[in-house]
Order: C-alpha cells, then structure tokens, then sequence
C-alpha cells in the first residue's frame, strides 16, 4: 500500500519547524551575557597624577572651565564709557577736589551696593570742607551707636544722602586733576630725549610686579625695580583716581632750548594738570567678592605744566 503524502501537510510541518526554530535563536539572542563593565585597577593617587598629566578630554573641558571661572571671579566690577572728545577747559571738572571722585562714582556704577557697604566706605567723622555735613554728623552717630536697629536705620538714612549728592554727577565725562610736580612725577629735563619725563607710574599699565622685580626686589636691587601702577587717593581714601591711554605718552617733548629752560627754572614749584575723560567706573574683586578699592579712571587728553607762582600755562601738549 502506498501512503501518500499531501503538499499542504508537509507545508505545515516545515513552517512549525522554521517557526520553532526561529524562537530557538529568539531564545539565545535573549541569553547572551552582557560583557562586564572595565574595573579602574589605579589608585587614588594614579588617578589625580592622570588628570593632571594625562587629562581626558571631560576633564580638559572642566580644567578649563574652572580657570576662566578663577580669571572672571577676580574681574573688577565695571562699566565702560565713551569718548564724548574735547572740550574748552572750563568744561572739565576737577575730579582731584574733596569728595569729588567719590560722587562720580556713585553717581555712575551700574551695580547696587548696600546701605552697609556704603556707609563702611564713607565714614567721616569730623566737618570737612567740600562734603555735606550731614555725611559727618551720620557719621558720628555711626561710631557710637551699639544698637543694631539704630546703625541700621543711619547707614541707610545716609546711603539716601549719598544718592542725592551723587545724582548731579550723574553725566560727567570730562574731568581734570592738577598736582604739584613731585606728586606728578615731573622730572628734570632729559638731554638724550629732549623733554621732560612725567607721571611714569600713573600712567603705566603695569599692575604687577613682573618675575624680575621680585628678584630684584628680593636681592636688595630696589633701584632696578620698575613700579606698578599708582592711584590718587581721594577723600574717602577707599575711592582711587587711575589714568589710562598714556602708557607710552610719558615725555612731554621740549625741543626749543629757550622754554626748556624757562620749564627747569619753575619745575620745583610747577603743578601739573592732566585732562581726559571718564574711561570707566570699577571696583575691585577678589576670589568674586567685592573689595573696598573703587576706581574712576580716566583716558587721557592733554597735559599742562603751569607755573604755580604766577600760574602761567608753560607748555599744554595733547596726548
């Protein structure tokens, strides 16, 4: 007898077959074990020396990252002013009179300070001529008072005066200081340049003492050490004049023999006015917190050495 087999039966039993099959490898894909994650075998120690020598590049971003932070924490707070030009010199203001500097920079900071603050910069204690008196009389109160609400409620009755004296100051750009011609850094005259050198340490950009200095420094050599920048302090002392523009401006050129001479003869007694405008408004920032350091620089302009006997203009030189 012949057993016939039909199409549609064998059809079946291959497609169980592939079907059972199919699940089998399903089954194993499912199985497959997972490679254990690489163990760190260094030490802490190994670990610290890598990121520092061997960095990744995550930890490049993040060195990087924490300098820049480092670098901006110590950033002055500031705001920046443009060049408005010259003016006729009646139209500047003499920045270097009492309380003068303090009120433009009160008057011209794009950031809040506390009453606080404020009133820690601005103790005065004694009547002095060309500060409201009633910045003194507040300030005497300040010193004696023991009661917190008390010193409270003054060091903000004051910041409220310091606003209102401040506000007039508001739109000075132009301003002037005069200084007797030591303070000035007027020096004799130079035969080699033919001028009188002036106010080397006001106007350089240098604000730190360079590798050199402080060898120099640390040897005895104080001669060959070039200053950092210097500031005209003001009353307040927390409040400093600083000059910019005028790093490499500092010859004022006297080629005529004549008023060469005529110069050297007053220079003991000569003042020296410098004229520029309002650069900037700063404060001083360490590790990001706000030190007592306010700053008013000022771009410079023209300069004039005046006989401060008979106060005649020797020479007026633009910068």
């Amino acid at each position: 007898m012949k057993m016939i087999t039909s199409k549609p039966a064998t059809n079946s039993i291959l497609l169980a077959t592939v079907a059972a099959l199919g699940i089998s490898l399903l089954s194993g894909c499912g199985q497959e074990s997972v490679p254990a994650p690489k163990v760190d075998a260094r030490t802490e120690k190994q670990k610290k020396a890598d990121a520092i020598y061997n960095p990744t590049p995550e930890q490049k971003a993040q060195q990087a990252a924490e300098r820049q932070a480092r670098i901006d924490a110590d950033l002055p707070r500031r705001i920046d002013f443009s060049d408005p030009g010259s003016a006729e010199d009646s139209k500047y203001l003499d920045i270097g009179e009492t309380f003068v500097a303090y009120k433009v920079y009160n008057a011209k900071k794009a950031w809040d300070e506390t009453p606080e603050d404020i009133a820690k910069s601005t103790l005065i204690l004694q009547a002095t001529n060309g500060v409201d008196p009633r910045i003194s009389a507040i300030g005497n109160k300040l010193w004696h008072a023991r009661d917190a609400f008390e010193k409270s409620d003054l060091q903000k009755e004051q910041a409220a005066i310091v606003t209102e004296i401040s506000q007039p100051y508001h739109e000075t750009q132009l301003v002037k200081v005069s200084l007797p011609s030591n303070v000035a850094g007027l020096e004799s005259y130079d035969f080699n340049q033919k001028g009188f050198p002036v106010a080397e340490v006001l106007f350089t950009d240098k604000l730190s003492f360079t590798e050199t200095d402080s060898k120099n420094q640390q040897y005895g050599n104080s001669k060959s050490v070039k200053p950092v920048k210097a500031y005209l302090s003001n009353t307040p002392s927390d409040y400093k004049i600083g000059f910019t523009g005028a790093a490499d401006k500092t010859l004022i050129k006297v080629e005529d023999e004549q008023l060469a001479r005529k110069i050297e003869a007053a220079r003991q007694h000569a003042d020296v006015v410098f004229y520029g405008y309002i650069e900037s408004v700063q404060r001083r920032r360490l590790a990001g917190n706000d030190q007592k350091e306010r700053f008013v620089m000022i771009h410079m302009q023209k300069i004039e050495i005046k006989d401060a006997k008979t106060n005649e203009v020797l020479i007026s030189t633009s910068i």
